[in-house]
């Protein structure tokens, strides 16, 4: 390696530290404001609705991303053809917007299915475009790539601004809804960003179903094994909201 291309990386090297170190500041800071921001406004019933919503989204994601976006990355760091990149990317982001459609379809069925949940359903829907937006993501292709600097400083831009619109629009009770947007509606915005990014650098193309087929088969380990993690990730959630109301969920997730 020239002297010239060692510098160069070493540039990159501390770029990149340097934006990681500002980005995990952020994800400390900005949740942080936000809770605290949001329970003052909403209070802690409306804050629990809220907080209750966001989590039945979070919670249908694995379902979603599966295990696609491993096996794309396992791929794609062995690649050097952008043609190749792209095919993967076409058939990762096709199978996840079907996974997206059949899951919102069920979510939708479990909040008829339990009354309780009617409170939801308002919020739920008006995230549902966050589960197709998980579902083109790009950020397995960017960390295939060596390029997760995109997907940092397109983090950090988002939460700035989602905490900034938080500041300025959320008030009260009435603002329940642009609390649930501004707060969990950039995450959306961050997949839209990483997917445009990356469709500008590869030619995304409509897989065959015979490549779908063979690309859920071999992602079904990963799938069910993010599927079983999620069950060990806050699912006293559930217990709660079915054993108590909104002001426990409230007080609990604000906690």
């Amino acid at each position: 390696m020239s002297a010239g291309a060692e510098e160069v990386n070493k540039v990159r090297l501390r770029f990149n530290l340097s934006l990681t170190i500002i980005s995990e500041i952020l994800n400390k800071i900005v949740p942080f404001f936000i809770m605290y921001i949001g329970q003052r406004a909403l209070g802690v019933e409306g804050f629990g609705i809220a907080n209750f919503s966001i989590y039945l989204i979070d919670a249908a994601l694995p379902f979603i991303v599966f295990g696609y976006s491993t096996l794309g990355l396992l791929r794609i760091g062995k690649l050097s053809d952008k043609r190749e990149v792209g095919r993967i990317v076409g058939q990762v982001s096709f199978l996840r917007i079907i996974h997206a459609a059949a899951i919102l379809i069920v979510l939708n069925i479990i909040i008829s299915v339990y009354p309780g949940y009617s409170e939801y359903r308002m919020l739920v829907n008006v995230l549902a475009f966050t589960l197709f937006t998980a579902a083109i993501e790009t950020v397995y292709v960017l960390s295939g790539t060596q390029r997760l600097d995109v997907y940092i400083i397109i983090s950090i831009v988002f939460k700035v601004i989602s905490l900034a619109s938080i500041v300025a629009f959320v008030h009260d009770q009435d603002d329940l809804l642009l609390y649930v947007l501004f707060s969990y509606g950039f995450n959306g915005l961050i997949g839209l960003a990483t997917f445009i990014y990356v469709r500008k650098q590869y030619d995304i193309r409509l897989p065959s179903w015979s490549d779908m087929q063979s690309l859920f088969v071999k992602a079904l380990p990963f799938g069910v094994c993010s599927i079983l993690l999620m069950f060990s990730d806050r699912m006293e959630l559930f217990v709660i909201e079915s054993m108590s109301d909104h002001s426990s969920l409230g007080f609990y997730t604000g906690a």
